[in-house]
């Protein structure tokens, strides 16, 4: 499917979307499923890192079984914080509580150590999506400025360098993260955070994310406009009023409006 997607109904009166007028200054965006996607997802994901800890020296000699049944019990743990509270939790506080689950002293240098593991792990495997680093540069064209709204639990160092190796750091004016400003979306907070950096107002920024929970709703708790991204392969089923199905449609979607 490709092209302009939308549904017969008008946006919330709350959240004009910024037309013809000048409106539109800032473009924010979501960083996962919506800009880049990883070749696996999911408990795929998460088995082929765990398998990938069996190897590092630091777990030698722990009985195999006993890491990773720790990895599931302390990953569903933090799942289900996550899905109840407004805030991150960062990697390595995640990692602080398997390694007491393992019996491990967890030095400060050893969390780093695995901090940056887990994410070589995680970035080595994501690609960006098709057309999405073109529309940036469009958008950079037009005097756009452009922010990223990420729920990670990466700090920002491990997110920049991905973000350098695949060509898109050069492109944004602002990152946001969850794990830094400990506020993840859909709460608005996080998202004023960016429009504060960007020196923008809600009035004339859009946001662009795949999720209708995180993305959609959280903009519009923001006062922003969303335009629902469903460009990548693990994309949810569609509930805003306007979306994108692939990152040229998002170019022609902006030529439109700004006319």
């Amino acid at each position: 499917m490709l092209g302009l997607i939308s549904v017969t109904r008008e946006a919330p009166r709350r959240f004009p979307m910024p037309m013809k007028n000048g409106k539109i200054k800032a473009c924010t965006f979501d960083y996962w499923e919506t800009l880049v996607e990883e070749r696996e997802k999911g408990a795929a994901r998460i088995e082929n890192i765990s398998r990938k800890f069996l190897d590092l020296p630091l777990f030698k000699g722990l009985d195999p079984e006993k890491i990773l049944n720790s990895i599931e019990q302390r990953w569903a743990s933090v799942s289900t914080f996550l899905s109840t509270q407004p805030f991150e939790m960062p990697m390595q506080k995640f990692l602080e509580g398997l390694l007491v689950d393992l019996g491990i002293e967890s030095e400060g240098k050893i969390i780093e150590e695995l901090t940056n593991q887990i994410s070589e792990f995680v970035h080595e495997q994501t690609v960006v999506l098709e057309g999405a680093a073109e529309f940036l540069g469009f958008l950079k064209e037009k005097g756009i400025k452009i922010g990223l709204i990420s729920n990670t639990q990466f700090p920002r160092a491990q997110v920049e360098e991905s973000m350098e190796k695949l060509g898109l750091l050069p492109f944004f004016d602002s990152i946001t993260l969850s794990s830094e400003v400990s506020w993840r979306k859909p709460y608005p907070e996080i998202f004023r955070k960016s429009l504060k950096s960007l020196k923008a107002t809600p009035e004339n920024t859009i946001h662009f994310g795949d999720s209708p929970y995180y993305d959609v709703e959280g903009a519009k708790k923001a006062g922003i406009f969303p335009i629902q991204v469903l460009a990548s392969r693990f994309h949810p089923e569609f509930s805003a009023e306007i979306g994108i199905s692939d990152w040229r449609s998002a170019r022609s979607l902006f030529t439109r409006l700004l006319g």
